[in-house]
């Protein structure tokens, strides 16, 4: 028995992409439902838990529109309540609007959506009293500092421009990586940004897997968490090949995992060194398991479905007969005597 759950790789055909010999190489995918349930299966009679190995998509943030659309309203709100100069409900449509981005940095439009809470800020400010030019001119940098700046809008009033200063940022650049901050796609090493808190998403093979509001301030070092595919991940697994040449196990630095051809076969691997295919009914994957057992499991699977009904009912007649003959009710019968006129007369 298997000491803890092991990973298993599906692999599967290759979209063609117009090369029919792309078709021919299987690489990494999710195993249909149907067919995980029964690899599981598979492993649970042999004393093993099979199981998908880490996605990205488990532990990727999700950006919710339901969320989006509830900070729309809010800055809707906002608005209503500048135009009735209701400070009150404009301060508190602001701050919870404000509130929601704090808490939901991976929404793709975050740091556009934020830079409107701040011009909602600076227009307070200049508009409605007690007035404070001051902050208001923070406030409509910060938000040119966001998403770029935009012409004013029906009464707003244009504060300057927000001042760039040197920042490094640091993480490992991977080809698979991409790292935005504010929706802009930047590299490791030194940029020009404004001061104070922006949007930093960082995207892998497509997918948003790390998302946070970063502060900055002039000669910071901002450094990034290492985005490396954790061994026996998803990621970790994405260079296994199957092709005319055999098995290539990539560079993964999974110690013990499995590899299912298409639901047909599976080996079995330690690193990067992986066993013959095998059907699924071998019981040579078996830790400790009994071959003769295993082949008597296959024996009976292959049974006629009749089979056992029929062993049923004949052991029924054996056991019918030998009542019977236990009974005596097939003994030939004993010579009886008759009494006759003129003597004895035995049958």
């Amino acid at each position: 028995m298997l000491d803890a759950p092991v990973p298993y790789v599906w692999l599967a055909p290759a979209s063609s992409q117009g090369d029919p010999a792309e078709t021919r190489v299987l690489r990494p995918g999710r195993a249909p439902d149907v067919e995980h349930a029964r690899i599981r299966e598979w492993a649970h009679a042999r004393g093993a838990v099979l199981v998908r190995p880490l996605s990205l998509a488990a532990t990727a943030p999700r950006p919710d529109p339901a969320t989006a659309d509830a900070i729309e309203v809010e800055l809707g709100t906002a608005r209503d309540a500048l135009a009735a100069l209701d400070v009150a409900s404009l301060e508190s449509a602001l701050a919870r609007a404000e509130q929601l981005l704090r808490d939901h940095p991976e929404l793709p439009q975050a740091a556009w959506l934020r830079a409107e809470v701040e011009r909602g800020w600076a227009s307070r400010f200049t508009r409605a009293e007690p007035r404070d030019e001051a902050r208001a001119a923070r406030a409509w940098k910060r938000a040119a500092a966001l998403d770029g700046g935009r012409v004013p809008g029906v009464g707003e009033t244009a504060l300057g421009s927000p001042d760039l200063v040197p920042v490094t940022f640091r993480f490992e650049a991977q080809p698979d990586i991409v790292v935005t901050i504010d929706g802009r796609v930047v590299k490791a090493g030194d940029q020009k940004l404004a001061e104070g808190e922006h949007q930093v998403l960082v995207r892998k093979r497509g997918r948003d897997i790390w998302a946070s509001w970063v502060g900055v301030a002039k000669g910071a070092a901002v450094s990034l968490p290492d985005f490396s595919d954790a061994p026996c991940s998803e990621g970790d697994f994405a260079d296994v090949r199957l092709g005319a040449t055999g098995l290539d196990p990539g560079a993964t630095r999974c110690s013990h995992w499995f590899v299912v051809r298409g639901g047909e076969a599976i080996a079995q691997c330690r690193g990067n060194a992986c066993g013959a295919f095998m059907p699924f009914a071998d019981p040579r994957l078996t830790k400790n398991g009994d071959a003769n057992a295993a082949n008597g499991r296959d024996a009976a699977a292959r049974a006629p479905s009749w089979l056992p009904w029929a062993a049923l009912g004949l052991g029924v007649v054996v056991t019918g007969t030998s009542l019977l003959l236990a009974s005596g009710i097939f003994d030939k019968p004993a010579r009886d005597t008759r009494f006759v006129a003129g003597g004895l007369k035995s049958e």
